[in-house]
């Protein structure tokens, strides 16, 4: 599968798509990018961090349970480098306790799998109209979260050997 599904629209929004499921990030890749943005996908929050040290994102859509690192991580990382960014978090686990958890994170959205596309979309309208990826210009900590997100790349590879 493609990493990248590029609108035909100019000016797209940057979503990137953190899902251990293949088809899932597949799905979410086509149905956005026909509503002007621009998605890149990730399998793992590691190779979402490297992505994000790379590329400003507008919106992350994360799966919560990943093998490697959970979402719920990749959540509390992506909103201490940027808490302009919006995090939607889907699950294929219904838990009231791990919804709550995530929206005090910072998450703007908690939804369940199976989910339907339209369902998803208005989250994603919500996360727009709240005015975080429309009107963000702070570029002030762009290059120090790419150190940070590299720095939390490297350290906890380190641990794992």
């Amino acid at each position: 599968m493609r990493d990248y599904v590029l609108p035909s629209k100019a000016n797209p929004v940057k979503i990137l798509i953190v899902d251990d499921d293949a088809n899932v990030r597949s799905i979410l890749a086509q149905h956005l990018s026909h509503e002007n943005c621009a998605c890149i996908t990730s399998e793992n929050a590691f190779d979402a961090l490297n992505k994000i040290k790379h590329t400003d994102f507008s919106l992350v859509i994360s799966d919560v349970m990943m093998p490697g690192m959970a979402g719920t991580e990749l959540l509390r990382f992506i909103k201490r480098q940027d808490s302009a960014t919006s995090v939607i978090m889907i699950t294929g686990v219904l838990d009231i306790g791990t919804a709550v958890d995530c929206l005090r994170l910072g998450a703007c959205d908690y939804i369940t799998k199976p989910f339907n596309l339209p369902v998803v979309r208005r989250a994603v309208d919500r996360a727009s109209s709240n005015g975080s990826f429309l009107s963000r210009t702070s570029t002030i900590n762009r290059s120090s979260r790419r150190r940070s997100a590299s720095n939390l790349v490297s350290s906890t590879a380190l641990s794992k050997k």
